[in-house]
């Protein structure tokens, strides 16, 4: 078993950042800091104390940190329609990458991307975190096992009230920010090749926000199986709302709340003849709902970390991402022409 610390400069440091760069200070047998890279002065403040690096190793690009510090990794934090630019120059230099979703906010770009890493031989993770959370990887592993039989069809209804839209990316917005999490997520649990997609984009009547928040799809999947997706940023309240149907029960999870403790997950067994089948809470313990961002955060880099030295596959590597990439493609493709995708 190998010692090696990666040392990493990180791209964009304010906001989800801090996150990433405390799961890094966590895990020092693995990582060290060595640079920090921000256009906004005040980021670098708390960076500087979560990391404890100097004014020294704070630059205004990532040209300038490449140039003046060795390293091994570059982390990219920034928006989403800034990644693809950092990425290629983090590759082109030799080093490995880690993003922040959404991958890119284009199809052939983030294929491009993957393709370079490859040629570089450099390792390439897009930091998915949400199929990691309560009650998802139990979902994933009762399809995978056929638990409850085979799978038939899954429907996602997710409203996030942000109160204001998003400050960067590009449109739609809802599409790039949020549905790149939830579309991943659903991608995970299915475990099949998407085939089809129909996808609408829309800004309601009574939105105030200058690209779309709001998105419905339907992905079709051999099977046949298929998936419903209805979601937005702009709600008045926050809910969500997932039912997964198998062929001897149906697993439904719902939340009223951000805080994923707060989510029912309920077993209903067939029932043939019941219009009204009495349903079993799951019992969950105590440490399985209570997983908190930081441990997260964490097992993606600890992943990361032996995608990157021991040559381990990642779920979340940048080829592995490329058909939740490919769906969100035909999401908005899907929008704009008014036609079925196929994929």
């Amino acid at each position: 078993m190998t010692d090696q610390v990666l040392r990493v400069i990180s791209v964009g440091v304010g906001g989800r950042a801090r996150s990433h760069l405390n799961a890094l200070a966590a895990l020092p047998e693995k990582f060290q800091s060595v640079g920090l890279v921000d256009v906004v002065e005040p980021a670098f403040h708390v960076a500087r104390q979560i990391t404890g690096l100097t004014d020294a190793a704070c630059f205004g690009s990532l040209t300038e940190a490449l140039a003046a510090i060795e390293c091994d990794v570059v982390g990219v934090f920034t928006p989403g329609h800034l990644h693809t630019s950092y990425m290629e120059e983090a590759i082109a230099a030799g080093k490995h990458v880690v993003v922040e979703k959404p991958f890119t906010c284009d199809l052939a770009e983030a294929e491009r991307v993957v393709d370079l890493a490859d040629a570089r031989g450099v390792k390439l993770v897009v930091t998915q975190n949400d199929r990691l959370f309560h009650p998802y990887p139990w979902l994933r592993e009762a399809i995978a096992q056929r638990r409850y039989g085979a799978l038939g069809a899954i429907t996602m209804v997710h409203h996030n009230a942000r109160g204001v839209p998003f400050n960067n990316g590009e449109p739609p917005m809802h599409l790039w920010h949020q549905a790149s999490h939830q579309v991943d997520t659903l991608l995970s649990m299915v475990q099949l090749p998407p085939r089809r997609v129909r996808g609408v984009n829309v800004t309601p009547q009574h939105s105030a926000w200058h690209a779309e928040p709001h998105v419905c799809a339907i992905i079709e999947f051999d099977g046949p199986v298929v998936v419903s997706y209805t979601a937005t940023s702009d709600a008045q309240a926050y809910e969500m709302y997932v039912r997964v149907e198998c062929a001897q029960a149906a697993l439904t999870v719902h939340g009223t709340s951000t805080n994923s403790t707060d989510c029912i997950l309920r077993v209903t067994p067939r029932q043939p003849g019941n219009r009204y089948p009495r349903a079993e809470v799951f019992p969950f313990g105590a440490s399985e709902r209570h997983i908190h961002w930081a441990e997260i955060e964490r097992s993606m880099w600890t992943a990361f970390w032996d995608h990157a030295v021991l040559g381990a596959d990642d779920e979340c590597s940048g080829r592995n991402n490329l058909p939740t990439m490919r769906v969100l493609d035909a999401i908005l493709r899907s929008s704009q022409e008014g036609s079925v995708i196929d994929l």
